[in-house]
């Protein structure tokens, strides 16, 4: 693996982090509002975080950008993205968002007091 290849993989989890506290501040937007998202919801939310990160670190325009290719179609990107050297770290960063999304907030009508 290359010094760019790693620190592309590296991106990438900063990029799913950020997308993950997205995720979360939607959630806290629709706590406040009394319409939270349900479980199903979070979980496509988050499965959207994720694609959305693998999509733009993963892609084309970045290899290039980056150095890993010389032109577009060069790379297979699910493979790449399925070798990343932080899949462990990406797990943990998904283990924490959903142990804080797990706390609860004012607003949260779950967490009423009547």
């Amino acid at each position: 693996m290359s010094i760019m290849s790693g620190a592309r993989d590296t991106l990438s989890t900063l990029v799913f982090e950020q997308a993950l506290r997205q995720v979360r501040d939607r959630q806290l937007e629709r706590m406040r509002d009394g319409r939270p998202m349900n479980d199903a919801e979070l979980r496509a939310a988050e499965r959207e975080a994720a694609l959305a990160a693998a999509r733009h670190v993963y892609g084309d325009d970045t290899a290039m950008a980056m150095g890993i290719a010389s032109q577009a179609g060069e790379r297979d990107h699910r493979k790449d993205y399925a070798s990343r050297t932080t899949a462990a770290a990406d797990m943990a960063l998904l283990a924490t968002h959903r142990l804080i999304c797990a706390v609860p907030i004012v607003g949260d009508p779950e967490h009423a007091v009547p």
